[in-house]
C-alpha cells in the first residue's frame, strides 16, 4: 500500500509540470501577501494559501488571522484561515488597489491535505471569488499541491493554482505553477527556502527566498527577498498554544510598502517564549495505567496506558519548561516490582534535570515505596498506613490434596532446579528449590534496602530493622524517615508550593496535551515486539479475565511484517513471561534469529523473562534485564496425569478403544508404563540438550558454562550478570536507546515505537471466552491435554510472585 502511494507522487507532479508546461509568471494573485508562507516549508494554518499538501504534513487545530495594509500596491485585507486536523477553511476579504481590481472581494478556500506516509502529502483546494460590485458572477477555480521530504534537512513542493482559470468581475486568472525547495542546513532551528513562480503569458518567472531562524525557544525571525529586490523582514512570538507575528514590506528601493499582521490560537502546544516552571504533572497509577497491554479493555484500544507510555510522559516533562515537578499518587498500583523499578528510574533521571518528584499514599506497601524512594518529598494521609516489610517468595504444592482425590502425576524434568512438577509431586519444596528461592530473594531484598537507603539517608541496618518491623502508622512512618509530612490531599498543592519556594500549578491531562512536531520528516521507528505471559503453540488469547498468553504463530507474523518494513531501524523484544510450550519457544527462537539478519535485535526483560521468555532471548545482541526480573530456568519437564480414581469416585466411568498400545499415550486415564517413562524423560532430555545448544550458540558461551547456569534454575538479574545470560541491568528504554545507538539513530533524536503484535478484536476475543463458557468441561479437558501431551514445557519451575 505505501508503494503505492508513493507511486502517486511522481504522477502527479509530472501532471502539475505538464499544465505549466511553457509558462512563466504573471502576478495575477487574489491571495493576501503572507510574509512568510514558502510552498516547500510552510507548516501552520497559514500555509493552506501556499500549499494545501502542508495540511497533510503537521494535523493541528489551529485559528489563524492576518491584516495586511498595502495602500499603493495590492490594497488591503483580512483573511482568517481555520485548520481541522487536514481540512481547512480561509476566508479573504480583500479591498484592492483600484489599479488591480474594481471593487471588493471575498475568496474562499477550502483546501484538503492527503498524507502519504510520514514522508509526503498531496493537497487540494476550491476557491471561489465572489465580488462584491457589479460583475460577470462568482467565479470558481481550483489548487493542487505536493510536498515531499525524502530526508530530514530538504523539503519540496510544487503546487498549481488558478486551475480553471477563475477570477473577478470577469478577467481571467492565468493557471500558475509554483517549484520550491527548503533546506534545513544546520538542524530545525534554521530553515532556508526558494520558490519560482511561473504562469501562462509571462517572460521573465521571479523567484523569492525565505529565511526563518528561531533566536531562542518561541522568538523567531522570518525574512523574505525576491528577484526584484522586494524584501520583508519580521518577528514572531509564540506562547504555547497562542502566536503573533509582523512584518513590513519594503520595494526594491528600499522604501516602505505595506505590512502585514498575523496571529494564531493552536490546540497544539508550541515551544513557548515565556513559560513560568509551575506545573506539576500528577500521575494517578491506579487510575490512568494497566500492568499488562493485553488485557481488559485494551482489546478494544480503548484501554489504559502502559509503562512505556508512562516512561516517555516523564521523559516529556522533563524536556517541558513549563514543568517544575511530579506529583504520583503511588497507593494500589497495579505494576509488578520491576515495572515500579522501570517507574523509578524514568523518575530518577526526571530529578537529575533539576525537577523534583513527589509521591503521595493513603496506605503504601513495599512495591508502592519502592515508586516512592525516587520522589523528593513523600506524603501521607492522616489514618492510612505503611506496610514495608520486605521482600518474600510464596511457594504453593498440591500433592496432598490429588492424593486424596485420587488423581496420579508422573513426572520427566531436565535440570535439578527445574522444579515445577514439584507442586504436583511433593508437599514442600526440595532443597534445590529452596536454595535457588532463597538466593533469588535475598538479591531482590539486598536490592530494595540499598534502594531505600540511599533514597532516605538511613542507614542499612535501620532499613532492615524499618523491614522487621513491617506495619507503621504515617506518623511512625515520618518518626523513621520513611515519610516526609502527614498531610490531608487537600493540602498537598500548599505543601508542593512550599517546596518550590512559588505558585504551583497541578495538571492532571499531561498525557492528553498535543506538542507540535517541528520536525520536517517523521522520527525513525523502532518496533516494540512483546511477548506476554504463558507461550503457547498457534495463537495466543487476549486474557479478558486474567494475563493472556501469546502464540508463536503471531509473533512470527509479527517478525516477518517487521522485517519487511524499511521503516522500521531496530527492534526490542519485551518478554514478560515465566515461559510455556517448549515447541512455540523453539519456533518463536527461529523468528528471532531470522528477524536479527534484518534488524537489530535487543531484548528488555519485564518481571519474568524465564525458561521459555529467556529462549526466545537468546538471539538477540544485547540483552537487559532488571534488578527485579526473574530469569534462566534453562530446563524443562513434562507432566502425564491419571484423572481415572478421581473419576471412579465421582462415579464417572470411561471406557478406551484402542488397536495399539501407545494410542492414549497421551490420554488422562492410565499411568505410562515404565518403558513409556523412560521414552517420555529421554524425550524431555533431548529437548532440555537443544535448549542448551541455543543458548550457547546466541550466548557465544560453552557447553560447560550453560550447563553451570541451566539445570532449571532461575536468577535474579545480578546473578544472570554473572552468568553471562544477561548484558547489563536496565529496562525498555535502556533497550530502546540500545537498538537506536545499533542501527545508527542519533542518541538525542526522537524515535516511535510502535508495538507489535496488533492488539485482537473485541469480537474475536470475546468469542473464545465464550466458547469456554458454553463448554466448561470440554475446555477443562484441553486444558489437561495441554499440559499432558507430548510437548516439553519450558516454563518456570514454579508460580512464584516476589512481593
Amino acid at each position: 500500500m505505501d508503494k503505492m502511494k508513493w507511486a502517486l507522487v511522481p504522477c502527479l507532479f509530472l501532471a502539475m509540470v505538464a499544465d505549466g508546461l511553457a509558462a512563466e509568471y504573471l502576478d495575477n494573485t487574489t491571495d493576501m501577501p503572507i510574509p512568510y508562507a514558502p510552498a516547500s516549508s510552510t507548516e501552520d494554518v497559514f500555509g493552506m494559501f501556499s500549499n494545501p499538501a502542508g495540511l497533510g504534513m503537521v494535523s493541528d487545530v489551529q485559528l489563524g488571522f492576518v491584516h495586511g495594509e498595502f495602500p499603493d500596491t495590492f490594497g488591503r485585507g483580512d483573511a482568517f484561515a481555520l485548520q481541522l486536523g487536514a481540512l481547512g477553511l480561509g476566508v479573504q476579504y480583500v479591498r484592492p488597489h483600484r489599479a488591480l481590481w474594481a471593487d471588493d472581494y471575498v475568496k474562499y478556500s477550502i483546501p484538503l491535505g492527503v498524507p502519504l506516509g510520514d514522508h509526503a502529502a498531496l493537497g487540494f483546494g476550491l476557491d471561489v471569488l465572489d465580488p462584491s460590485g457589479d460583475s460577470n458572477g462568482v467565479a470558481v477555480g481550483w489548487t493542487t499541491g505536493v510536498m515531499l521530504r525524502p530526508v530530514r534537512f530538504v523539503s519540496l513542493g510544487v503546487t498549481t493554482g488558478n486551475l480553471g482559470n477563475p477570477g473577478p468581475f470577469g478577467h481571467r486568472l492565468e493557471r500558475q505553477l509554483t517549484l520550491g525547495l527548503g533546506l534545513r542546513p544546520l538542524g530545525d532551528a534554521l530553515t532556508l527556502s526558494g520558490d519560482l513562480h511561473l504562469a501562462e503569458g509571462a517572460r521573465s518567472p521571479p523567484a523569492e527566498f525565505h529565511a526563518r531562524l528561531e533566536l531562542v525557544r518561541g522568538l523567531n525571525l522570518f525574512s523574505r527577498v525576491t528577484t526584484e529586490a522586494a524584501f520583508s523582514v519580521g518577528l514572531a512570538l509564540d506562547f504555547l498554544h497562542f502566536g503573533a507575528a509582523a512584518a513590513p514590506y519594503f520595494s526594491d528601493d528600499g522604501g516602505y510598502s505595506g505590512v502585514s499582521y498575523l496571529a494564531r490560537i493552536s490546540a497544539s502546544r508550541y515551544p513557548s517564549l515565556v513559560e513560568v516552571p509551575n506545573r506539576v504533572v500528577v500521575f494517578h497509577l491506579n487510575q490512568g495505567l494497566q500492568k499488562r497491554s493485553r488485557t481488559g479493555l485494551d482489546i478494544l484500544g480503548l484501554g489504559e496506558r502502559g509503562v512505556l507510555d508512562l516512561v516517555t510522559e516523564i521523559e516529556r516533562a522533563g524536556s517541558d519548561p513549563s514543568v517544575a515537578a511530579i506529583l504520583l499518587f503511588v497507593e494500589d498500583n497495579p505494576l509488578s516490582l520491576e515495572e515500579a523499578d522501570e517507574v523509578a528510574r524514568a523518575l530518577n533521571a526526571f530529578r537529575a534535570g533539576g525537577k523534583k518528584v513527589f509521591a503521595s499514599a493513603g496506605a503504601i506497601d513495599t512495591k508502592d515505596y519502592l515508586l516512592a524512594t525516587a520522589a523528593d518529598g513523600v506524603f501521607m494521609s492522616p489514618g492510612g498506613h505503611v506496610f514495608v516489610g520486605g521482600l518474600k517468595g510464596e511457594l504453593t504444592y498440591f500433592a496432598g490434596t490429588l492424593e486424596k482425590l485420587d488423581v496420579r502425576v508422573q513426572a520427566a524434568r531436565a535440570g535439578k532446579y527445574k522444579s515445577f512438577p514439584e507442586k504436583f509431586t511433593r508437599d514442600g519444596p526440595s532443597p534445590e528449590s529452596l536454595e535457588q528461592v532463597r538466593a533469588m530473594v535475598a538479591d531482590f531484598q539486598e536490592e530494595l534496602v540499598a534502594r531505600i537507603s540511599g533514597a532516605r539517608g538511613i542507614s542499612r541496618k535501620d532499613v532492615e530493622a524499618i523491614l522487621d518491623r513491617g506495619f507503621m502508622t504515617p506518623e511512625e512512618a515520618r518518626d523513621a524517615r520513611l515519610v516526609d509530612a502527614v498531610i490531608h490531599r487537600a493540602d498537598i498543592e500548599t505543601e508542593i508550593e512550599r517546596r518550590l519556594g512559588r505558585r504551583a500549578e497541578l495538571s492532571e491531562d499531561f498525557f492528553d496535551t498535543e506538542r507540535r512536531r517541528t520536525s520536517w520528516r517523521a522520527p525513525p521507528r523502532i518496533a516494540l515486539l512483546r511477548i506476554d505471559g504463558t507461550i503457547v503453540h498457534g495463537e495466543g488469547s487476549s486474557g479478558i479475565f486474567g494475563t493472556g498468553s501469546t502464540g508463536n504463530a503471531e509473533i512470527c507474523e509479527a517478525a516477518e511484517a517487521i522485517a519487511q518494513d524499511p521503516q522500521v531501524r531496530a527492534v526490542v523484544l519485551r518478554i514478560d513471561s515465566g515461559g510455556g510450550s517448549g515447541i512455540a519457544s523453539e519456533i518463536i527462537w527461529r523468528c528471532m534469529k531470522d528477524l536479527k539478519k534484518e534488524k537489530p535485535l535487543v531484548v528488555s526483560m519485564g518481571s519474568a523473562a524465564a525458561s521459555g521468555g529467556y529462549y526466545a532471548a537468546v538471539p538477540a545482541s544485547h540483552i537487559f534485564a532488571d534488578p527485579f526480573t526473574v530469569t534462566g530456568s534453562i530446563g524443562v519437564w513434562g507432566l502425564k496425569i491419571n484423572i481415572a480414581g478421581l473419576a471412579k469416585k465421582l462415579g464417572i466411568t470411561h471406557q478406551t478403544v484402542k488397536l495399539t498400545k501407545g494410542a492414549d499415550f497421551d490420554g488422562v486415564w492410565r499411568d505410562l508404563d515404565p518403558d513409556e517413562q523412560k521414552r517420555f524423560q529421554r524425550y524431555v532430555d533431548g529437548f532440555y540438550s537443544q535448549f542448551a545448544l541455543r543458548v550457547a550458540e546466541g550466548r557465544g558461551l560453552s557447553m560447560d558454562a550453560v550447563e553451570k547456569a541451566a539445570q532449571g534454575r532461575v536468577w535474579s538479574a545480578k546473578a544472570a550478570i554473572q552468568a553471562r545470560l544477561v548484558d547489563e541491568i536496565g529496562g525498555v528504554r535502556d533497550a530502546i536507546n540500545k537498538a537506536k545507538k545499533l542501527s545508527g539513530i542519533d542518541a538525542a533524536e526522537q524515535v516511535v515505537i510502535e508495538i507489535h503484535p496488533e492488539r485482537p478484536s473485541m469480537l474475536r476475543a470475546v468469542g473464545k471466552r465464550l466458547l469456554i463458557y458454553a463448554d466448561p468441561l470440554g475446555a477443562l479437558r484441553n486444558e489437561i491435554k495441554a499440559e499432558t501431551r507430548a510437548d516439553p514445557r519450558a516454563e518456570l519451575p514454579y508460580d512464584i510472585e516476589i512481593r
